[in-house]
Protein backbone atom coordinates (compact mmCIF):
# COMPACT_ATOMS: atom_id res chain seq x y z
CA UNK A 1 0.00 0.00 0.00
CA UNK A 2 1.52 3.33 -1.05
CA UNK A 3 1.32 6.18 1.39
CA UNK A 4 -0.86 9.07 0.31
CA UNK A 5 0.25 12.60 1.00
CA UNK A 6 -2.11 15.45 1.78
CA UNK A 7 -2.54 18.07 -0.94
CA UNK A 8 0.46 20.38 -0.56
CA UNK A 9 -0.51 22.87 -3.27
CA UNK A 10 -3.76 24.89 -3.19
CA UNK A 11 -6.77 22.74 -4.08
CA UNK A 12 -8.33 23.44 -7.46
CA UNK A 13 -11.92 23.65 -8.62
CA UNK A 14 -12.86 22.23 -12.02
CA UNK A 15 -15.51 24.29 -13.80
CA UNK A 16 -17.31 22.58 -16.71
CA UNK A 17 -19.65 24.40 -19.12
CA UNK A 18 -20.03 24.38 -22.88
CA UNK A 19 -20.93 28.10 -23.08
CA UNK A 20 -17.63 30.06 -23.28
CA UNK A 21 -19.11 33.30 -21.94
CA UNK A 22 -20.69 31.56 -18.92
CA UNK A 23 -17.49 29.60 -18.30
CA UNK A 24 -15.37 32.76 -18.34
CA UNK A 25 -17.77 34.70 -16.11
CA UNK A 26 -17.93 31.92 -13.51
CA UNK A 27 -14.15 31.47 -13.58
CA UNK A 28 -13.64 35.20 -12.99
CA UNK A 29 -16.16 35.21 -10.11
CA UNK A 30 -14.63 32.24 -8.36
CA UNK A 31 -11.09 33.41 -9.04
CA UNK A 32 -11.88 36.80 -7.47
CA UNK A 33 -12.99 34.89 -4.36
CA UNK A 34 -9.53 33.30 -4.09
CA UNK A 35 -10.43 29.90 -5.61
CA UNK A 36 -7.97 28.27 -8.03
CA UNK A 37 -10.06 27.42 -11.10
CA UNK A 38 -9.46 24.97 -13.97
CA UNK A 39 -11.96 25.11 -16.86
CA UNK A 40 -13.26 22.61 -19.39
CA UNK A 41 -15.76 23.02 -22.21
CA UNK A 42 -16.93 19.40 -22.34
CA UNK A 43 -16.92 16.14 -20.38
CA UNK A 44 -13.89 14.61 -22.10
CA UNK A 45 -11.75 17.66 -21.36
CA UNK A 46 -13.01 17.60 -17.77
CA UNK A 47 -12.01 13.94 -17.32
CA UNK A 48 -8.59 14.68 -18.77
CA UNK A 49 -8.08 17.42 -16.16
CA UNK A 50 -9.24 15.13 -13.35
CA UNK A 51 -6.86 12.37 -14.40
CA UNK A 52 -3.90 14.70 -14.73
CA UNK A 53 -4.45 16.86 -11.65
CA UNK A 54 -5.13 15.17 -8.28
CA UNK A 55 -5.27 18.61 -6.66
CA UNK A 56 -8.73 19.12 -8.17
CA UNK A 57 -10.92 18.58 -5.12
CA UNK A 58 -14.29 19.77 -6.46
CA UNK A 59 -16.12 20.01 -9.76
CA UNK A 60 -18.94 22.38 -10.75
CA UNK A 61 -20.58 21.18 -13.94
CA UNK A 62 -23.58 22.04 -16.05
CA UNK A 63 -25.77 19.01 -16.67
CA UNK A 64 -26.29 19.94 -20.32
CA UNK A 65 -23.06 19.24 -22.15
CA UNK A 66 -22.33 18.18 -25.73
CA UNK A 67 -21.54 14.51 -26.19
CA UNK A 68 -21.22 13.02 -22.73
CA UNK A 69 -23.75 14.82 -20.54
CA UNK A 70 -23.17 16.14 -17.05
CA UNK A 71 -24.76 13.14 -15.30
CA UNK A 72 -22.53 10.68 -17.14
CA UNK A 73 -19.51 12.86 -16.41
CA UNK A 74 -20.44 12.93 -12.73
CA UNK A 75 -20.77 9.15 -12.53
CA UNK A 76 -17.46 8.57 -14.35
CA UNK A 77 -15.62 11.11 -12.23
CA UNK A 78 -16.94 9.63 -8.98
CA UNK A 79 -15.98 6.14 -10.14
CA UNK A 80 -12.41 7.22 -10.92
CA UNK A 81 -12.09 9.14 -7.64
CA UNK A 82 -13.45 6.46 -5.28
CA UNK A 83 -10.22 6.50 -3.28
CA UNK A 84 -10.76 9.06 -0.52
CA UNK A 85 -7.12 10.12 -0.66
CA UNK A 86 -8.06 11.86 -3.93
CA UNK A 87 -11.68 12.55 -2.96
CA UNK A 88 -13.79 14.68 -5.29
CA UNK A 89 -17.02 16.51 -4.49
CA UNK A 90 -19.36 17.85 -7.15
CA UNK A 91 -21.95 20.61 -7.59
CA UNK A 92 -24.28 20.53 -10.59
CA UNK A 93 -25.90 23.44 -12.42
CA UNK A 94 -29.32 23.01 -13.99
CA UNK A 95 -32.29 24.92 -15.33
CA UNK A 96 -35.81 24.78 -13.91
CA UNK A 97 -36.83 22.18 -16.47
CA UNK A 98 -34.11 19.76 -15.37
CA UNK A 99 -34.86 19.41 -11.65
CA UNK A 100 -35.40 15.65 -12.05
CA UNK A 101 -31.90 15.35 -13.48
CA UNK A 102 -30.52 17.40 -10.59
CA UNK A 103 -32.18 15.05 -8.14
CA UNK A 104 -30.58 12.11 -9.92
CA UNK A 105 -27.22 13.89 -9.73
CA UNK A 106 -27.57 14.10 -5.95
CA UNK A 107 -28.17 10.36 -5.87
CA UNK A 108 -25.05 9.87 -7.98
CA UNK A 109 -22.86 11.73 -5.52
CA UNK A 110 -23.28 15.48 -6.05
CA UNK A 111 -23.34 17.43 -2.78
CA UNK A 112 -25.40 20.37 -4.08
CA UNK A 113 -27.13 21.74 -7.16
CA UNK A 114 -27.71 25.28 -8.35
CA UNK A 115 -30.70 26.32 -10.44
CA UNK A 116 -30.20 29.01 -13.08
CA UNK A 117 -30.18 31.91 -12.57
CA UNK A 118 -28.12 31.97 -9.36
CA UNK A 119 -26.24 34.70 -7.55
CA UNK A 120 -22.52 35.23 -7.01
CA UNK A 121 -22.70 34.31 -3.32
CA UNK A 122 -24.49 31.05 -4.14
CA UNK A 123 -21.84 29.76 -6.53
CA UNK A 124 -18.99 30.82 -4.25
CA UNK A 125 -20.53 29.22 -1.15
CA UNK A 126 -21.37 26.01 -3.00
CA UNK A 127 -17.85 25.76 -4.42
CA UNK A 128 -16.18 26.36 -1.05
CA UNK A 129 -18.47 23.87 0.68
CA UNK A 130 -17.65 21.18 -1.88
CA UNK A 131 -13.91 21.85 -1.65
CA UNK A 132 -13.97 21.82 2.14
CA UNK A 133 -15.79 18.49 2.20
CA UNK A 134 -13.30 16.93 -0.18
CA UNK A 135 -10.35 18.29 1.81
CA UNK A 136 -11.77 16.82 5.02
CA UNK A 137 -12.29 13.44 3.37
CA UNK A 138 -8.74 13.46 2.06
CA UNK A 139 -7.28 14.41 5.43
CA UNK A 140 -9.26 11.64 7.14
CA UNK A 141 -8.16 9.09 4.51
CA UNK A 142 -4.52 10.14 4.87
CA UNK A 143 -4.75 9.79 8.65
CA UNK A 144 -6.22 6.32 8.29
CA UNK A 145 -3.56 5.31 5.82
CA UNK A 146 -0.78 6.61 8.08
CA UNK A 147 -2.34 4.69 10.94
CA UNK A 148 -2.50 1.50 8.89
CA UNK A 149 1.12 1.88 7.77
CA UNK A 150 2.38 2.66 11.27
CA UNK A 151 0.50 -0.25 12.80
CA UNK A 152 1.58 -2.63 10.04
CA UNK A 153 5.17 -1.59 10.64
CA UNK A 154 4.73 -2.03 14.38
CA UNK A 155 3.24 -5.50 13.89
CA UNK A 156 6.04 -6.52 11.54
CA UNK A 157 8.71 -5.23 13.91
CA UNK A 158 7.01 -6.91 16.86
CA UNK A 159 6.91 -10.23 15.00
CA UNK A 160 10.57 -9.84 14.05
CA UNK A 161 11.45 -8.98 17.64
CA UNK A 162 9.60 -12.02 18.96
CA UNK A 163 11.46 -14.25 16.48
CA UNK A 164 14.72 -12.74 17.64
CA UNK A 165 13.85 -13.33 21.28
CA UNK A 166 12.94 -16.93 20.54
CA UNK A 167 16.21 -17.45 18.71
CA UNK A 168 18.18 -15.91 21.56
CA UNK A 169 16.54 -18.08 24.15
CA UNK A 170 17.01 -21.19 22.02
CA UNK A 171 20.73 -20.42 21.93
CA UNK A 172 21.46 -19.84 18.26
CA UNK A 173 24.90 -18.36 18.89
CA UNK A 174 23.78 -14.80 19.56
CA UNK A 175 24.38 -15.48 23.26
CA UNK A 176 27.38 -17.42 24.47
CA UNK A 177 26.63 -21.09 25.27
CA UNK A 178 26.40 -21.92 28.95
CA UNK A 179 25.12 -18.48 29.95
CA UNK A 180 21.45 -19.38 30.18
CA UNK A 181 20.84 -17.17 33.19
CA UNK A 182 22.10 -14.14 31.22
CA UNK A 183 19.70 -14.66 28.35
CA UNK A 184 16.60 -13.35 30.07
CA UNK A 185 18.51 -10.19 31.01
CA UNK A 186 19.56 -9.74 27.36
CA UNK A 187 15.97 -10.24 26.28
CA UNK A 188 14.71 -7.74 28.83
CA UNK A 189 17.06 -5.06 27.51
CA UNK A 190 16.09 -5.91 23.94
CA UNK A 191 12.45 -5.38 24.83
CA UNK A 192 13.05 -2.03 26.54
CA UNK A 193 14.62 -0.39 23.50
CA UNK A 194 12.17 -0.86 20.61
CA UNK A 195 8.76 -0.57 22.32
CA UNK A 196 7.50 -0.78 18.76
CA UNK A 197 3.74 -0.45 19.19
CA UNK A 198 4.17 2.47 21.55
CA UNK A 199 6.41 4.28 19.10
CA UNK A 200 3.98 3.57 16.27
CA UNK A 201 1.10 5.28 18.05
CA UNK A 202 3.37 8.05 19.32
CA UNK A 203 4.30 8.83 15.71
CA UNK A 204 0.64 9.14 14.82
CA UNK A 205 0.08 11.54 17.70
CA UNK A 206 2.56 13.93 16.13
CA UNK A 207 0.14 14.61 13.28
CA UNK A 208 -1.38 18.09 13.72
CA UNK A 209 -4.79 17.25 12.26
CA UNK A 210 -5.89 14.51 14.64
CA UNK A 211 -9.38 14.85 16.15
CA UNK A 212 -9.57 14.78 19.96
CA UNK A 213 -11.22 11.34 19.95
CA UNK A 214 -8.35 9.80 18.01
CA UNK A 215 -5.80 11.45 20.30
CA UNK A 216 -7.57 9.84 23.25
CA UNK A 217 -7.70 6.43 21.53
CA UNK A 218 -4.02 6.52 20.58
CA UNK A 219 -3.04 7.58 24.10
CA UNK A 220 -4.97 4.61 25.46
CA UNK A 221 -3.25 2.29 22.99
CA UNK A 222 0.16 3.64 24.04
CA UNK A 223 -0.66 3.05 27.70
CA UNK A 224 -1.88 -0.49 27.00
CA UNK A 225 1.16 -1.27 24.86
CA UNK A 226 3.54 0.08 27.49
CA UNK A 227 1.84 -1.92 30.24
CA UNK A 228 2.05 -5.08 28.13
CA UNK A 229 5.72 -4.60 27.34
CA UNK A 230 6.60 -3.78 30.93
CA UNK A 231 4.72 -6.89 32.04
CA UNK A 232 6.85 -8.98 29.68
CA UNK A 233 10.01 -7.29 30.92
CA UNK A 234 9.08 -8.02 34.52
CA UNK A 235 8.29 -11.63 33.64
CA UNK A 236 11.63 -12.00 31.88
CA UNK A 237 13.43 -10.61 34.89
CA UNK A 238 11.45 -12.93 37.18
CA UNK A 239 12.42 -15.84 34.94
CA UNK A 240 16.05 -14.76 35.05
CA UNK A 241 16.01 -14.56 38.85
CA UNK A 242 14.52 -18.05 39.09
CA UNK A 243 17.35 -19.54 36.98
CA UNK A 244 20.13 -18.26 39.21
CA UNK A 245 21.93 -20.81 41.40
CA UNK A 246 21.40 -18.57 44.41
CA UNK A 247 17.63 -18.28 43.92
CA UNK A 248 16.11 -18.27 47.39
CA UNK A 249 13.00 -20.01 48.66
CA UNK A 250 11.55 -18.75 51.94
CA UNK A 251 8.77 -21.11 52.95
CA UNK A 252 5.99 -20.02 55.24
CA UNK A 253 2.87 -21.66 56.58
CA UNK A 254 0.06 -20.69 54.20
CA UNK A 255 -3.64 -21.45 54.45
CA UNK A 256 -4.73 -23.22 51.28
CA UNK A 257 -8.00 -21.27 51.27
CA UNK A 258 -6.15 -17.94 51.24
CA UNK A 259 -3.79 -19.08 48.51
CA UNK A 260 -6.67 -20.08 46.22
CA UNK A 261 -8.75 -16.97 46.92
CA UNK A 262 -5.86 -14.59 46.29
CA UNK A 263 -4.86 -16.31 43.05
CA UNK A 264 -8.39 -16.33 41.66
CA UNK A 265 -9.08 -12.74 42.69
CA UNK A 266 -6.21 -11.58 40.46
CA UNK A 267 -7.93 -13.21 37.47
CA UNK A 268 -11.42 -11.73 37.92
CA UNK A 269 -11.06 -8.94 35.34
CA UNK A 270 -9.35 -11.10 32.71
CA UNK A 271 -11.96 -13.84 33.14
CA UNK A 272 -14.82 -11.34 32.87
CA UNK A 273 -13.44 -10.03 29.55
CA UNK A 274 -13.58 -13.58 28.17
CA UNK A 275 -16.90 -14.41 29.86
CA UNK A 276 -15.30 -17.18 31.92
CA UNK A 277 -16.38 -18.62 35.26
CA UNK A 278 -13.69 -19.04 37.92
CA UNK A 279 -14.20 -22.04 40.17
CA UNK A 280 -12.47 -23.05 43.42
CA UNK A 281 -12.11 -26.63 44.64
CA UNK A 282 -10.98 -27.23 48.25
CA UNK A 283 -12.47 -30.39 49.80
CA UNK A 284 -10.77 -29.81 53.12
CA UNK A 285 -8.99 -26.83 54.70
CA UNK A 286 -5.27 -27.33 55.33
CA UNK A 287 -1.97 -25.48 55.62
CA UNK A 288 0.99 -25.82 53.25
CA UNK A 289 4.62 -24.73 53.38
CA UNK A 290 5.71 -22.55 50.46
CA UNK A 291 7.31 -19.25 49.53
CA UNK A 292 4.24 -16.97 49.23
CA UNK A 293 5.74 -14.75 46.52
CA UNK A 294 6.97 -17.61 44.35
CA UNK A 295 3.80 -19.65 44.81
CA UNK A 296 1.65 -16.67 43.85
CA UNK A 297 3.82 -16.16 40.75
CA UNK A 298 3.51 -19.81 39.69
CA UNK A 299 -0.27 -19.85 40.11
CA UNK A 300 -0.60 -16.51 38.30
CA UNK A 301 1.27 -17.88 35.29
CA UNK A 302 -0.76 -21.11 35.20
CA UNK A 303 -4.05 -19.26 35.59
CA UNK A 304 -3.07 -16.72 32.91
CA UNK A 305 -2.44 -19.61 30.52
CA UNK A 306 -5.74 -21.25 31.44
CA UNK A 307 -7.74 -18.05 30.95
CA UNK A 308 -6.12 -17.43 27.57
CA UNK A 309 -6.76 -21.00 26.43
CA UNK A 310 -10.40 -21.27 27.52
CA UNK A 311 -13.25 -20.52 25.11
CA UNK A 312 -15.77 -17.79 25.90
CA UNK A 313 -18.40 -19.06 28.31
CA UNK A 314 -16.08 -21.74 29.69
CA UNK A 315 -14.68 -22.24 33.17
CA UNK A 316 -11.27 -22.30 34.84
CA UNK A 317 -10.88 -24.25 38.08
CA UNK A 318 -8.21 -23.91 40.77
CA UNK A 319 -8.13 -26.66 43.34
CA UNK A 320 -6.00 -27.71 46.30
CA UNK A 321 -5.79 -31.21 47.76
CA UNK A 322 -3.42 -33.37 49.85
CA UNK A 323 -2.22 -36.74 48.60
CA UNK A 324 0.42 -39.16 49.86
CA UNK A 325 2.65 -36.59 51.54
CA UNK A 326 2.21 -33.99 48.83
CA UNK A 327 0.15 -30.85 48.24
CA UNK A 328 -1.48 -30.68 44.82
CA UNK A 329 -2.45 -27.27 43.44
CA UNK A 330 -4.29 -27.89 40.18
CA UNK A 331 -5.40 -25.50 37.44
CA UNK A 332 -7.85 -26.91 34.88
CA UNK A 333 -9.11 -25.20 31.73
CA UNK A 334 -11.57 -26.13 28.98
CA UNK A 335 -9.35 -25.18 26.06
CA UNK A 336 -8.15 -27.38 23.18
CA UNK A 337 -5.48 -28.99 25.35
CA UNK A 338 -1.73 -29.06 24.97
CA UNK A 339 -0.21 -31.45 22.41
CA UNK A 340 1.67 -34.45 23.78
CA UNK A 341 5.06 -32.93 22.91
CA UNK A 342 4.49 -30.02 25.29
CA UNK A 343 3.17 -32.09 28.18
CA UNK A 344 6.74 -33.14 29.00
CA UNK A 345 8.46 -29.88 27.95
CA UNK A 346 7.42 -27.76 30.91
CA UNK A 347 10.97 -26.56 31.53
CA UNK A 348 11.33 -25.00 28.06
CA UNK A 349 10.66 -21.25 27.88
CA UNK A 350 8.71 -19.96 24.89
CA UNK A 351 7.10 -23.39 24.43
CA UNK A 352 3.90 -22.74 22.45
CA UNK A 353 1.51 -24.45 20.06
CA UNK A 354 1.42 -21.42 17.72
CA UNK A 355 4.00 -20.20 15.19
CA UNK A 356 5.77 -17.14 16.54
CA UNK A 357 4.45 -14.83 13.82
CA UNK A 358 0.86 -16.05 14.17
CA UNK A 359 0.39 -15.83 17.93
CA UNK A 360 -2.69 -13.93 19.08
CA UNK A 361 -1.33 -13.13 22.53
CA UNK A 362 1.48 -10.62 23.09
CA UNK A 363 2.55 -12.41 26.29
CA UNK A 364 5.87 -14.22 26.07
CA UNK A 365 5.41 -17.95 26.65
CA UNK A 366 7.27 -18.29 29.93
CA UNK A 367 4.46 -19.44 32.22
CA UNK A 368 5.08 -23.19 32.19
CA UNK A 369 8.85 -22.79 32.49
CA UNK A 370 8.48 -20.42 35.45
CA UNK A 371 5.96 -22.63 37.24
CA UNK A 372 8.15 -25.68 36.60
CA UNK A 373 11.20 -23.93 38.04
CA UNK A 374 9.29 -22.71 41.11
CA UNK A 375 8.02 -26.24 41.74
CA UNK A 376 11.56 -27.62 41.55
CA UNK A 377 12.89 -24.92 43.88
CA UNK A 378 10.37 -26.22 46.42
CA UNK A 379 11.46 -29.81 45.87
CA UNK A 380 8.38 -30.56 43.79
CA UNK A 381 7.34 -30.79 40.15
CA UNK A 382 4.93 -29.41 37.58
CA UNK A 383 2.75 -32.11 36.06
CA UNK A 384 0.66 -31.64 32.91
CA UNK A 385 -2.00 -33.90 31.50
CA UNK A 386 -4.98 -33.83 29.17
CA UNK A 387 -8.16 -34.99 30.96
CA UNK A 388 -10.54 -37.17 29.02
CA UNK A 389 -13.13 -34.38 29.18
CA UNK A 390 -10.70 -32.09 27.29
CA UNK A 391 -8.62 -29.07 28.17
CA UNK A 392 -5.37 -29.07 30.13
CA UNK A 393 -4.71 -29.87 33.78
CA UNK A 394 -1.59 -28.28 35.28
CA UNK A 395 -0.64 -29.46 38.78
CA UNK A 396 1.99 -28.05 41.11
CA UNK A 397 3.02 -31.00 43.28
CA UNK A 398 4.82 -29.72 46.38
CA UNK A 399 6.05 -31.51 49.50
CA UNK A 400 3.46 -31.35 52.29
Amino acid sequence: MSQAAPVTTPPHLLLVDDEPDMLEALADTLGAAGIQVVTAGDAQAALAHLRANPNITAMVTDLRLPGMDGLTLLRQAMTERQDDTVALEAVVITGHAALAAATQAMRDGAVDFLTKPFGTAEIINAARMAMDRATQRRARACRQQRQALALASAEADTAALRERLTALLAGNGMVAPGHSTDRATVLAHALRTPLVPVLGYAELLQQPDLPAEEVHNFAQAIAEGARGLLTNINRLLDFDALQRPDAEVRPQALAAQSVLTQALTEQVDAAAMRQLTLLQFLPQAFTLQADPTLLALALRELLDNAVQASPAGGAVTLGATQQAGHVLLTVTDQGPGLPEALLTATHLPFATTEPVNLRHSTRLSLGLAMADRIAHLHGGALLLRRPEAGGTEATLRLPA
